[in-house]
């Protein structure tokens, strides 16, 4: 389920905590690739209102499976900062608070490891990084 690039880079302990110099998060600690917690995500349609992506508000919630990365980090609870979610093959985040999920469409393991900033602060800087708003009501 989770890809190659992935495992094998979480696979080495070392790997698994990193600094950045910019975003909201700065300081953060991966799941081991074998630990990593499988989660429900969901989208509420009225997050997607209020952002512009949905005209009318159907009044719902759908889940989506995902694999929670991050284990800790500074100043926030990590749950959803990025995910791995098997159904569209995409990493991405998810907004807790207006549950939403942002994607990070054609990005690999090894792209976003390369440069991890913005992929690991992508729901607060979305400009920043190639993405994509899932809407299941479109």
């Amino acid at each position: 389920m989770l890809p190659d690039d992935l495992i094998k880079y979480l696979s080495v302990p070392e790997n698994r905590s990193i600094t950045l110099n910019e975003g909201e998060i700065r300081t953060l600690t991966f799941h081991a690739h074998d630990s990593i917690p499988k989660r429900k995500f969901d989208i509420d349609s009225y997050g997607l209102v209020c952002s512009g992506h949905l005209n009318e508000d159907p009044d719902e919630r759908r889940e989506f499976d995902g694999y929670d990365l991050i284990e800790s980090c500074n100043d926030y609870e990590p749950e959803g900062i990025l995910v791995w979610f098997p159904e569209w093959r995409r990493y991405g985040s998810w907004d807790c608070d207006h549950h939403v999920i942002t994607t990070y469409p054609d990005v690999t393991w090894t792209q976003i490891i390369a440069a991890p900033t913005w992929y690991v602060n992508g729901q607060w800087y979305p400009e920043n990084v190639n993405n994509e708003m899932m809407n299941p009501w479109a």
